[in-house]
């Protein structure tokens, strides 16, 4: 490996296959938890992670249209995370205007 190192002069990493398989755990993992506040089955959160939607912000710019072309989520799935988004946004809104309140009445 150096010899391979010094003849390239790259930098090599050997990666055993539990090592690869960890840091795709956990990659995952950190994806799973993202989406986790909507509460989602582990099939979408999957199919989600696939398409390349890893967090909510990225959930959020997505059309039922956009939505529809994801392979693995069916109609009621997709009704269920806009629905979900919505409550999360409308509750996010409600925290904001209660902060906004509560500041306004501090001396």
């Amino acid at each position: 490996m150096r010899l391979a190192a010094k003849l390239t002069g790259w930098r090599i990493d050997i990666k055993g296959a539990g090592k690869v398989f960890a840091e795709e755990t956990h990659q995952l993992g950190k994806t799973a938890s993202q989406l986790s506040t909507l509460c989602l089955s582990s099939r979408a959160v999957n199919a989600l992670s696939s398409a390349g939607i890893n967090t909510l912000e990225n959930l959020r710019g997505k059309t039922e249209e956009e939505l529809k072309k994801v392979k693995g989520l069916g109609p009621k799935t997709i009704e269920e995370i806009v629905s979900k988004i919505s409550e999360l946004d409308s509750q996010k809104r409600t925290e904001k205007e209660e902060q906004k309140k509560e500041n306004e009445q501090t001396p």
